[in-house]
């Protein structure tokens, strides 16, 4: 991945859908987004919220040339008795946690209403849809297999972070699916690449018979994260961002970062950059000169020419009698 341009987005967007029914039904939802990249992008995380009234539609795509990994937390609010509350502190919102089960959080309100006893969640599936072109998308259109452009969703899963840190290192690489963990963030399974979308987090709400014809208020909080492999340090050490602009995401529990580092494990390997090639030799360049004669390699006498007499020294005999010093002949003295 290129590090050569940095890029962060924080973006914080508020999407208030109000749907009136008989003038006692209200549905408000809120959505938040708050994406964060470093390396080279081509545009930002597309958070598909399709929403009709009854469906509820929650999953992630990614238009970026950049390979990303998503969390979400859903977080709910409720008044029973009218549709004019709004919620105004953090108290007012409760974080859905996997309780009874993973559509049921087991939270009560601050008036003691148990959420899922009047709002019934399904989670996971998949759908047909159209490619986004913004940060936050609602599409209610049905599209299939014969629509042009239109795309599929993975089919997903819903499970417990206990149950995923109990399967096996083949079972976690082949399960498709979102993971509940205890903090209320659940883990999309797989690191999620070019033009590919998460399989459906929140697929339906349905509303109990004994709200009909009485006043109520109800909102779904969507809160989004995705980081590239720079910044898994925020969900597992709580490390601020690496590009210095001092922002935060909760750190994961113990379990969620055991699970974010399988999944980042599983992340397509950076691609290896050719070897160097050697230069190519200079070309051979081709004379008019004719190739040497082989036997000239041997010095010989032009044809034309004496060959130099060869001559032989022989060689000086030595007299054995010179190898011994002998006085010269003297002549002796008269006597």
């Amino acid at each position: 991945m290129q590090k050569n341009r940095k890029f962060l987005i924080s973006a914080a967007l508020l999407v208030i859908v109000m749907i009136l029914m008989a003038g006692t039904f209200a549905w408000t939802q809120t959505v938040n987004k708050v994406n964060e990249f470093i390396g080279t992008k081509t545009g930002d995380v597309i958070l598909h919220d399709d929403f009709d009234g009854h469906k509820k539609h929650v999953y992630v795509e990614n238009p970026n040339n950049v390979e990303l990994f998503v969390r979400i937390k859903l977080n709910e609010a409720m008044k029973l008795g009218s549709n004019s509350w709004r919620p105004t502190t953090n108290s007012d919102w409760h974080t859905h946690t996997p309780g009874a089960s993973c559509a049921d959080c087991g939270n009560y309100n601050a008036d003691n209403h148990k959420f899922h006893d009047y709002f019934t969640w399904t989670l996971g599936g998949q759908k047909w849809y159209m490619p986004g072109t913004s940060a936050v998308v609602t599409d209610n259109n049905v599209y299939n297999s014969s629509t042009p452009g239109a795309r599929q969703t993975p089919n997903a899963q819903i499970i417990t972070m206990a149950v995923y840190m109990q399967m096996t290192d083949q079972q976690g690489k082949d399960y498709i699916g979102w993971i509940y963990d205890t903090d209320g963030y659940a883990y999309w399974s797989q690191p999620l690449g070019y033009q590919e979308a998460t399989g459906l987090l929140l697929n339906n709400v349905a509303t109990s018979s004994s709200l009909y014809n009485t006043d109520y208020y109800y909102a779904i909080d969507v809160i989004l994260e995705t980081v590239d492999i720079n910044d898994i340090p925020m969900w597992t050490q709580g490390a601020a961002a690496s590009d210095g602009s001092g922002l935060h995401y909760q750190q994961a529990t113990s379990q969620g970062i055991g699970a974010i580092n399988f999944i980042v494990g599983l992340s397509a390997p950076a691609p290896v950059p050719p070897a160097p090639q050697p230069s190519p030799a200079p070309p051979v360049v081709p004379t008019t000169e004719e190739p040497a004669n082989t036997d000239e390699a041997i010095d010989e006498p032009a044809a034309d020419e004496e060959a130099p007499e060869e001559i032989t020294e022989e060689p000086t005999d030595v007299d054995a009698e010179e190898s011994i010093d002998e006085p010269a002949d003297e002549e002796e003295p008269t006597p």
